[in-house]
């Protein structure tokens, strides 16, 4: 009887241990990449699909908070995490952005959309916040995007960025903030970007 218990507990136990989920300290504070209050719905709305690639990068590979601090040490806050991975934040910030704006016709998650006109891959470089020995701090966000042709397997537009954004506090909120401030900015060129490609195709 006692060898029946002690196996049942054994197997309990290891099922138990097969579906458990990563351990999160209950004071952690969970921040995500928020579309901006102001987007406004764009006049000109071009016949373009646009599909949108997952984002690459070592840098957005985890749902972690990175910072560097003053030695240059690259960090993860220990109570501070993304709400979700930063590659699936990144693109759904973007579809729902230019969805918006009705700037194209159709934008999509590349994996949804079967015959897009025009492609948007994003590589994500750095992705952190930086802190000084005088505890000034900034977030950064830099790396480079293209727009493809599908059909001819080319690429129509590309450029490197780098985006930087002080923080007045060291506070989670204002990191939130400061995020929320430098994609508002790069969507603001991405859509000048795709304005300018949507006026190419219209010719």
């Amino acid at each position: 009887m006692i060898r029946v218990l002690f196996i049942a507990i054994l197997t309990a136990s290891i099922f138990s241990g097969c579906v458990s989920k990563p351990k999160i300290h209950p004071n952690t504070s969970f921040i995500k990449i928020n579309l901006p209050k102001d987007i406004e719905e764009s006049l000109i709305s071009h016949d373009i699909t646009l599909a949108i690639n997952m984002p690459t990068g070592t840098a957005i590979k985890s749902s972690k908070i990175t910072y560097i601090d003053s030695n240059n040490l690259r960090k993860n806050y220990a109570y501070h995490r993304w709400s979700n991975f930063l590659t699936l934040q990144i693109q759904e910030f973007f579809v729902h952005s230019i969805a918006k704006t009705n700037l194209v016709f159709d934008v999509a998650k590349a994996q949804n959309r079967v015959d897009p006109t025009l492609i948007l891959e994003i590589d994500i470089s750095e992705f952190a916040q930086y802190i000084d020995k005088n505890e000034n701090s900034k977030v950064v966000v830099s790396g480079s995007m293209r727009f493809l042709n599908p059909k001819e397997k080319k690429a129509l537009f590309s450029k490197t960025f780098i985006y930087e954004e002080k923080m007045e506090n060291l506070g989670v909120n204002e990191l939130s903030l400061a995020y929320d401030r430098v994609f508002a900015l790069w969507l603001k060129d991405t859509l000048k970007i795709i304005d300018n490609l949507g006026e190419s195709y219209a010719r």
